[in-house]
């Protein structure tokens, strides 16, 4: 495992083949803050990925099924991306999730 990529607002830390799903792969992105798990919910509640979106405030969990990719958000910053196509896939969808959770 290695830092492949390093932002102003996140770290992805590796980039692996999916388990589910051959030619896919898996990213892990950690953002450099957490959400409070009620502020996580509002936040993805209100975003344009909503109705792709569900949200445990207990578990501190947003799951989105979105462009065919599974996306976890967790309430301490990480971002699990399953089913993305390559690293640009997950990148493109890693500054799609960030600038929803940090209102760009």
């Amino acid at each position: 495992e290695s830092l492949l990529v390093k932002t102003k607002d996140y770290e992805l830390n590796f980039i692996k083949p999916c388990i589910t799903e051959r030619k896919k792969v898996l990213a892990e992105v950690k953002l450099r803050r957490g959400f409070k798990p009620e502020v996580l919910c509002d936040i993805m509640s209100k975003s344009k990925l909503a109705k792709h979106t569900k949200c445990s405030e207990d578990l501190g969990i947003a799951r989105i099924e979105w462009e065919g990719k599974t996306i976890l958000v967790f309430a301490s910053g990480e971002i699990n991306i399953r089913r993305a196509d390559d690293k640009e896939d997950a990148l493109k969808t890693a500054n799609f999730i960030k600038d929803i959770l940090l209102g760009k």
